[in-house]
């Protein structure tokens, strides 16, 4: 009974130990859940305002109360995801003892096919898959014919064929037997892999151009106004149709610092009139840019507009429809936060999970100074202590030698 007392008051003390001192953090955001049945993940991504913050470990999610709230940190960095399409099998045939075969229809996804599944019926068989494409299933175009289909012992088997790189509509896959009797094809799946591309964020920031006809350099200098993280892309507007040109990438030394340093390096290149052109960057942190692009001989680019581009960074937490919560940052003296949901897998893709927004920023008042000390708050009552001490002190020594004297022997 003892045990179970003291577990119940550390149980109860728990939220304690979570709560933070406010005043450490100087900037304060709601956060907006999505419409939830209940507690679940969610994911938040980070504005450009938060994303100022001198460090990554300056965040902290609280709810009422300031009771800390665990968080991970995720990057949107693209997702590869896998999907199985059913219900495409348009024939199954057999030809003869040696080969069968069966005719799928991809359609509009048929370039992000990469496999099939085969559900055989039979034991024992080692055969050769044939892989080919059509467009009008008539004529049939080879795409792989070394992948190898079997099963032995009715414990180890391989029944999916890859299918390599194609864009035609229909596919066939053909078994031909190398051992063992030839099975017979009950049903295919068509095994598709997608790539979700990453979500990036425009960048403020304003422009100047100036030109060095002597180097023949044009200099293009950003100012992003706050610190942004995660620089990946810059996209140029230019009117002329086809170019190469070579782009050194360039941040401050330092935040004070004027001068620049060599980050990276790139090309301005357009083949084909319509082309996009994108300058990858990766930048992680800079309040200020700079691209150098040597023009060579040539004359130098008629550039109208360029834009920045960030990844998304953001972060997953378990919240409750029923709570309030709020993301507190700036405090540079943050240390960086241990949490269990750091290192646990994701059951899924934070990109799937409900997004919550933030509201309104507020500046936090600053932490109030430490009250000062007894004595400076009651100066009179420090000084008639002091004095009564001195008092006292005398009296000591006016008592201690009259002792003295009283006690010396007469000559």
């Amino acid at each position: 009974m003892k045990r179970l007392l003291v577990l119940a008051v550390l149980l109860a003390a728990v939220p304690a130990w979570s709560a933070l001192e406010r005043g450490d953090w100087r900037t304060s955001s709601p956060i907006l859940l999505p419409g939830m049945a209940g507690e679940g993940l969610v994911y938040l991504p980070l504005d450009d305002e938060a994303l100022t913050a001198e460090s990554l470990s300056e965040y902290r999610i609280v709810s009422e109360g300031d009771i800390e709230t665990p968080y991970r940190m995720v990057v949107e960095e693209g997702q590869t995801e896998r999907r199985t399409l059913q219900g495409r099998v348009l024939s199954i045939a057999t030809l003869g003892k040696n080969e069968t075969q069966v005719a799928l229809d991809a359609g509009a996804e048929t370039q992000a096919v990469t496999h099939v599944d085969l559900r055989l019926k039979g034991e024992d068989f080692r055969c050769r898959a044939k892989v080919e494409e059509s467009d009008d299933r008539e004529t049939w175009w080879l795409l792989d014919d070394e992948s190898i289909v079997y099963r032995h012992e009715k414990r180890y088997e391989q029944t999916r064929a890859p299918v390599p790189p194609h864009e035609r509509r229909f596919l066939r896959i053909s078994l031909v037997r190398l051992q063992g009797k030839l099975p017979e094809i009950l049903d295919a799946s068509i095994i598709c892999e997608f790539t979700i591309p990453r979500q990036l964020a425009q960048v403020p920031a304003e422009m100047s151009r100036r030109e060095d006809t002597k180097k023949r350099l044009t200099l293009l200098e950003f100012d992003i106004r706050k610190h942004s993280r995660d620089l990946v892309e810059a996209h140029f507007e230019v009117e002329q149709a086809v170019f190469d040109r070579a782009v050194v990438i360039e941040i401050p030394r330092s935040d004070q610092e004027e001068e620049y340093r060599p980050v990276g390096s790139g090309r301005l290149r357009r083949v084909k009139a319509g082309q996009k052109v994108v300058l990858s960057l990766q930048i992680p942190r800079t309040q200020r840019l700079r691209l150098t692009i040597r023009n060579g001989d040539d004359a130098p680019l008629e550039i109208s507009q360029v834009t920045l581009w960030r990844v998304r960074r953001g972060l997953v937490f378990s919240a409750d429809p029923a709570k309030k919560y709020e993301l507190l940052y700036a405090n540079p003296e943050a240390s960086s936060p241990e949490y269990e949901i750091q290192r646990l897998p994701l059951t899924s893709t934070f990109a799937k999970l409900p997004q919550a927004s933030l509201g309104k920023v507020q500046k936090l008042p600053p932490k109030p100074p430490p009250p000062p000390p007894w004595s400076e708050q009651h100066p009179a009552i420090f000084w008639v202590i002091l004095g009564l001490v001195v008092l006292l002190l005398a009296l000591l020594v006016l008592r201690t030698m009259r002792t003295v004297k009283a006690g010396k022997p007469q000559e």
